[in-house]
């Protein structure tokens, strides 16, 4: 009986706890786009461009029209 009375508190406690706790969601940005005119070979680097250390890793995408270039960061590798 012991055993029974422990198993169904234990089981009210964890509803209870499951239930009323709070959990944050901090997902961070994960990546940034940004629109620079110019080449990317007439550009400095993206990751320079933005000036964002979050987002170690870039790429460059030419356009024709408008004349630009589009730079995609990532804080992880792709």
């Amino acid at each position: 009986m012991k055993s029974a009375t422990s198993l169904v508190v234990l089981c009210v406690l964890v509803f209870f706890v499951m239930t009323h706790a709070k959990v944050e969601n901090r997902k961070k940005k994960d990546s940034i786009v940004a629109f620079l005119n110019g080449y990317c070979a007439d550009a400095p680097l993206c990751k320079d461009s933005l000036g964002k250390k979050d987002f170690p890793y870039c790429q460059c995408l030419d356009v024709a029209f408008p004349r630009g270039h589009y730079c995609y960061c990532f804080n992880h590798r792709i």
